[in-house]
This record gives C-alpha cells, sequence and structure tokens, in this order.
C-alpha cells in the first residue's frame, strides 16, 4: 500500500513540474497579450477539458463539446509532458490549415514565451532549493545553532539548540563549507558558546563524519548568497554532465518518465530526499529544454527565432528538421522506457 501511495505522489510531483513548465509558458503569452487556444498536462486524449467554467469529461474527438476558437485546458491520459498551443488545425477546402497566430507572433517575443518554460522550472528548483538549505542555514543570530538533526553528530557530541559555535578546528574565521572540511579531518575540534560560558569539544575520529548535523543561523543576505551559489554550482554540474551525455550519446545514463517516477517514488518517505529530488527534476528539465539540439525543443526553437531576427523574417521553415526532431524524440523515449523497465525489473527480481 505505502508503494502504491508513493507512486501516486511520484506521478502528481512530476505531473506538476509539467504543469508549472506550461504554465509559465502560458503566463508569458498572456503577459504579452497573445492568445493560447489549448493548455495540457500530458498526452494522448483528453480525459477532463475545462473552459468556461465547464468540465468535459471524455469528449468526443469529432464532435467536441468545446469552442476551439477559445482557450480550452486538458488533462491527458498521458501525464509525461504537456504543451501549449497557439493554433489549432482546421479543414478548409479538404486541406489541414494549421492556422497563423504564432507565425504572426514577432520573434522576440515567441522567445520569451518559450524562455519562460525552462526558466520557471529552474526558478521553482531555487525556490524548493532554499526549502532544503534551510535544513542547514537559518536566517537568525550569526552562528546560533537554530536545529539540531535528529540522531546526528552534533547530538551525539552534545550540542544544543541555542549554541553558538565560535570556533572550528581552531579557526575562529569560518564558514558552513569549512565545517565539513573539519570534519574530514582526523581530529575535529568545535568550539561553542552557552550560557555566555565558552566550551570545546575535540575528539580524534576513527571514522570521518559526512555532516555535523546542525541548522545555523545567518543574516538573510549571507542566506540567499550562500544558497544562491550553491545552486549555481548544481546548475554548472548538471549542464556539464547533460552536454557530456548527449556528446557521447550515453542513451544508458539517461532517465525517461518511468525511471524519474520510480526514483520520485523511493524519495517520498524522506522530506529532505523529496526535495533533492523535486530540486533534480527541475533542473534537468529547465537545462534539457535550453540545451537539447532539436527542432521541437524550447531551446531548438529559440534557435530558430534568433535567426528569424536576424534575418528579419517571421518564420523559418523547419518542416523536416521538426519531423526528424520528432522521430528522435520518439526513440528516446522508448529507449529510455525500455532501459527504465529493464533497471526496474531487475531491481525486484524479476530478471534473476
Amino acid at each position: 500500500m505505502g508503494t502504491v501511495f508513493n507512486v501516486i505522489i511520484a506521478i502528481f510531483a512530476f505531473s506538476f513540474v509539467v504543469f508549472f513548465h506550461e504554465l509559465c509558458h502560458y503566463a508569458m503569452a498572456r503577459a504579452l497579450k497573445i492568445k493560447a487556444k489549448e493548455f495540457a498536462v500530458g498526452f494522448g486524449k483528453s480525459l477532463v477539458v475545462y473552459q468556461k467554467g465547464k468540465f468535459h469529461f471524455l469528449p468526443n474527438k469529432k464532435n467536441k463539446p468545446y469552442d476551439l476558437e477559445e482557450i480550452s485546458f486538458h488533462l491527458k491520459v498521458l501525464p509525461f509532458g504537456g504543451y501549449v498551443k497557439f493554433d489549432r488545425p482546421k479543414i478548409v477546402d479538404k486541406k489541414v490549415d494549421i492556422g497563423d497566430n504564432w507565425v504572426n507572433v514577432h520573434p522576440f517575443k515567441r522567445i520569451l514565451i518559450l524562455l519562460a518554460g525552462p526558466l520557471g522550472n529552474l526558478v521553482l528548483g531555487l525556490l524548493i532549493f532554499f526549502m532544503f538549505f534551510d535544513q542547514h542555514m537559518a536566517i537568525g543570530p550569526h552562528n546560533e545553532i537554530q536545529k539540531i538533526t535528529e540522531s546526528s553528530y552534533a547530538e551525539e557530541i552534545g550540542l544544543q539548540k541555542g549554541d553558538i559555535i565560535i570556533g572550528i578546528n581552531g579557526s575562529k574565521d569560518f564558514e558552513l563549507k569549512d565545517v565539513k572540511k573539519g570534519l574530514k579531518q582526523d581530529e575535529f575540534c568545535i568550539a561553542y558558546e552557552r550560557n555566555g560560558n565558552a566550551k570545546e569539544f575535540c575528539e580524534i575520529q576513527k571514522e570521518t563524519k559526512k555532516l555535523l548535523g546542525v541548522t545555523m543561523g545567518v543574516s538573510t543576505g549571507v542566506f540567499i548568497w550562500e544558497g544562491a551559489k550553491l545552486y549555481v554550482d548544481l546548475l554548472e554540474t548538471y549542464s556539464k554532465s547533460f552536454i557530456n551525455i548527449i556528446f557521447h550519446l550515453d542513451i544508458k545514463s539517461m532517465s525517461g518518465p518511468v525511471g524519474i517516477i520510480d526514483a520520485v517514488q523511493e524519495s517520498v518517505p524522506v522530506l529532505n530526499e523529496f526535495l533533492i529530488m523535486m530540486i533534480s527534476i527541475n533542473v534537468a528539465l529547465g537545462i534539457a529544454n535550453l540545451l537539447f539540439p532539436l527542432s521541437i525543443t524550447d531551446g531548438g526553437r529559440i534557435i530558430s527565432d534568433i535567426i528569424c531576427l536576424i534575418r528579419r523574417k517571421k518564420q523559418i521553415s523547419t518542416k523536416y528538421l521538426d519531423a526528424i526532431s520528432t522521430l528522435l524524440i520518439i526513440s528516446l523515449f522508448l529507449s529510455t522506457t525500455f532501459l527504465d523497465l529493464q533497471r526496474l525489473f531487475e531491481k525486484i527480481g524479476w530478471f534473476g
């Protein structure tokens, strides 16, 4: 029962990240007064459609019970993606007319709309990151312990909430990273002040500790600055890893929706692990959409619109590139899903 619940939470969490990505596209379009026709989470058949205060369940594909000229919001059967449509295809004189609303939007505005989705995910990742970062630093008196993690090394050596750390391994000028460095030394010493009395604890470590297990007080500025620096480092690491995977076509290092949901459901029972996973998904989705060199991704379409700006054209033809990109995306989806299922079956013992 617990695993089923975790999977449901994981699917909901993954769908929310996708929803937020598309919502940022839609919100930017609204801000630029550009009318969207369809907002969808997922792919395939629509389970529910919402328009003008009415819900339509399992709408008929041929005789749609909603106005095609107005925005409609869709929840699809496969919650592994999403999109915002600015044109709905129509049959005119027995030919398919895909519409020209999007084409008539200025390329610079299109770039802003395309950027909004990935950047929205990166901002959401940053907000969640600060929720996680709050486990290590909190706004409060400088270097005062705000919280001690249960069963941590700090609790083991007798540190208490309200203690003020005044030195690490003999140094009174230290930062959070120096605490981690100190824990990696053969001998660890921490000087602190409790109720105005100076105390010190030193121990020759049989094995080095990874974390002290305290949340330290810092100023608002330091909290934001240190958190932002760590987040930028995280973005740099993910970007380099993604470029390396794409450059070497290392499909085995990728995960599709099945692998992502499995990783999220495993993290659900532990809040910190769940927050880290949500940060990872947002960062990965934001970076992949910006850096994946395909014409149908946000990054690829941004490049097309930059070329439009340079050449002073409304649109450049990417029909053949789009077809190739779509085939590559489908192939990648099928490959990663196969590998994800293989890893999942091996984990549960179906393959010995």
